[in-house]
């Protein structure tokens, strides 16, 4: 029986900070080590996965040009495609130049799709925003991935927690809206994805079993997220260090 005591610890992360996080999380999933060993990964475009394809790759991404659509300056925007990065591919760890959908197209078992998302909520459902007609990365991919058996590794932080992803995907498309401030989207709801958020990094990373108590801030914290962590006095000792250690490392930027 377990009697050793149990520590509560609390902190905040920025989105910046959350992404960090998260990548360092992805890094150590089973199923991503196990791809790196013996599989191929797939890094789609986005701002959370240039820190994920930062981690992996041991090199600066930058974010913005590690994405096709983006919401910035107060819009939904899309990144010009002169300006963008290609996806980043590994097979066994080593990395390829291939067009993602080809390499997809040969997926088993072992392989991992890592892909961003818009939106999750409390039942884990993620949404994707689909500025393509044709559904872009996630339209081409996941019937592949779910007749396979692959593995769709999606990190997202929880500055995009919604209340209900079924009830705004009903509310999407590029057609059915009519006036918009920025780009027109549709959103497609995700299910069975294995998704990364601070409360599954902190448990990857330390054991710790961390809850959302609050959201938002001011100033340079706008967005983020508070957080308790509770666990062994050593897990909870360790879960302070990696917010530490996202803090303090350039101001969260990618590594």
């Amino acid at each position: 029986m377990d009697t050793e005591p149990k520590t509560l610890g609390l902190l905040t992360l920025t989105p910046n900070q959350s992404k960090m996080l998260i990548a360092e999380a992805v890094a150590t999933h089973p199923a991503v080590r196990r791809a790196l060993e013996e599989g191929t990964i797939v890094i789609s475009l986005g701002t959370t996965n240039s820190f994920v394809a930062s981690r992996l790759l041991g090199e600066e991404v930058d974010p913005v040009k590690f994405s096709a659509g983006i919401i910035r300056r107060g819009e939904l925007d899309v990144t010009a495609e002169d300006d963008r990065l290609e996806a980043v591919i590994l097979q066994r760890g080593e990395r390829i130049k291939a067009d993602p959908y080809e390499i997809i197209e040969e997926f088993g078992r072992e392989d991992v799709l890592i892909k961003g998302g818009n939106a999750v909520d409390s039942d884990g459902l993620v949404g994707v925003l689909l500025a393509s007609r044709s559904g872009g990365t996630m339209g081409k991919s996941l019937g592949i991935i779910r007749a396979r058996g692959s593995t769709l590794l999606m990190p997202i932080g929880l500055e995009k927690l919604i209340p209900s992803v079924p009830e705004a995907t009903y509310t999407m498309g590029l057609d059915r809206i009519g006036i918009s401030t920025g780009e027109k989207a549709g959103l497609m709801p995700v299910m069975g994805a294995t998704i990364i958020t601070e409360l599954q990094a902190f448990k990857l990373l330390t054991g710790a079993r961390a809850t959302m108590v609050a959201a938002g801030g001011w100033e340079d914290t706008q967005g983020s997220v508070t957080l308790t962590v509770s666990g062994k006095p050593p897990q909870v000792e360790m879960a302070i260090q990696w917010a530490q250690f996202v803090k303090g490392h350039r101001s969260g930027k990618p590594i």
